[in-house]
């Protein structure tokens, strides 16, 4: 199956099914970056944010930034 024929099937897909697909995808992800660790040791930071439909209220939004301990689990 092609990445075209898969990605068109998504659209006929129920919300719950899209949630499982989205875990499923998300703990795939998680396990490839786990493999690809960093120099140090430790896996690259990965940022994920929604995008703005308009980018002229960035201004109105404040940056958050939480450090978890070292030996939190992912």
């Amino acid at each position: 199956m092609s990445k075209a024929e898969i990605l068109a099937e998504l659209a006929h897909m129920s919300a719950e099914d899209l949630a499982d697909v989205r875990a499923w995808l998300d703990r795939l992800a998680l396990e490839k970056s786990v493999t690809k660790l960093g120099a140090a040791g430790t896996a690259a930071a990965r940022m994920r944010s929604p995008r703005l439909a308009n980018p002229a209220q960035a201004a109105d939004f404040i940056k958050q930034v939480t450090e978890l301990p070292a030996d939190a689990a992912l």
